[in-house]
């Protein structure tokens, strides 16, 4: 289990919240990659880095400042915790650490990246971040400007309805022009929490219903210009992302109308939570439109509630990392890295656990 504190708080042993801390420092056996166990933390510790990004968003006439958080391996066995959204403390993983140099055939970082729900921050999933970082994984995640905890615009301005897959890409081309760490940026893994789900399946491809958001989203109170409306005609399909993992929510037809998500070519697998609000009365509508796409998985876990695919909830078998990650990162390896051997998780025919319900589309 994951040492997550909120700010001020020590670790259990009584030292300061901002102290150094040490890892396990015994030797790492890298070895590789793709025959370690998909429900078991990989050999590498944790590192972390946030950094500031400026962009002028297509269909905006002033520029947009987002923050980036990269989740990377490292060997290092200490330093100072990683903070996220200024809220909570993670005294598992070291920021600003010496990335570990990648481990898989490539000689290239797998990427995994990252949207989070609203009022949520890039650290909201940081057990996801750092399982695929043990496994030699980056992640990159922006902070939804205009949409965390601590910014939140309310009501929500329809241009965020795209600008969280612009951050999204943005976040990544960021990334690269950085030029830090030889990562694949060609081939991205994208996962999306609760309303992250909305720009998963947006920058997976799914066509927006523009002649319905013009109706009935862009109002007095939530005005938008011709320029919008063009991106929302044009799409924000990003052809680097290769799969995607919308968790604890459902495609919306407020937004892609009755079929916008049959424009996906991509692998997907939802993920909803029998004890989410959120999902209960959407999910099985979700998987009936969507199964016949192309490749469309959903996984139903059996007592998750919305945050077990975030911050955490109360689940007593204490299965969040092992079955969040287990099939986030059997996804990757699948469609990322072309790794066959994951195809049971997959396709359900080899459980991960007794608490998942997998169903394939057509």
């Amino acid at each position: 289990m994951a040492c997550v504190a909120v700010v001020g708080c020590g670790s259990p042993s009584g030292d300061p919240p901002d102290a150094s801390v040490e890892r396990d420092a015994g030797p790492v056996e890298v070895g590789d990659p793709l025959t370690w166990a998909l429900d078991e933390a990989g050999p590498f510790r944790v590192g972390y880095q946030r950094f500031e990004h400026t962009y002028r968003p297509d269909g905006l006439d002033a520029d947009r400042t987002i923050a980036v958080h990269v989740w990377y391996p490292t060997l290092d066995t200490s330093g100072a915790p990683a903070m996220y959204g200024g809220l909570v403390r993670d005294r598992d993983v070291l920021t600003d650490a010496t990335p570990a140099e990648p481990a898989h055939a490539s000689g290239r970082y797998p990427v995994h990246v990252y949207s989070h729900g609203h009022r949520g921050f890039a650290g909201v999933s940081a057990f996801l971040h750092r399982r695929l970082a043990s496994h030699g994984w980056i992640t990159i995640a922006p902070d939804h400007t205009g949409n965390t905890l601590l910014d939140n615009v309310d009501p929500r301005p329809v241009a965020l309805y795209y600008l969280r897959s612009l951050d999204v890409r943005a976040a990544v081309d960021a990334f690269v022009a950085r030029d830090e760490l030889d990562a694949d940026t060609d081939h991205l893994l994208l996962s999306g929490h609760s309303f992250g789900t909305h720009t998963a399946w947006a920058s997976a491809g799914a066509t927006f219903d523009v002649d319905r958001i013009e109706s009935e989203s862009c109002t007095t109170e939530t005005p938008c210009t011709e320029e919008q409306l063009d991106v929302f005609r044009a799409g924000v399909r990003d052809p680097r992302i290769v799969a995607a993992v919308p968790m604890a929510g459902i495609v919306s037809s407020d937004w892609f109308g009755e079929t916008g998500h049959t424009t996906v070519s991509i692998p997907l697998l939802a993920m909803t939570g029998s004890a989410d609000a959120n999902t209960m009365s959407g999910a099985e509508v979700q998987f009936e439109r969507a199964s016949a796409l192309a490749d469309f998985t959903w996984i139903d876990v059996e007592g998750a509630c919305h945050e077990f695919f975030g911050l955490g909830c109360d689940d007593p078998a204490g299965e969040q990392e092992r079955v969040v990650a287990t099939y986030v990162l059997a996804l990757g390896r699948r469609h990322v890295l072309g790794d066959q051997s994951v195809t049971a998780v997959l396709e359900g025919t080899s459980a991960v656990s007794d608490r998942v319900t997998l169903r394939r589309g057509e």
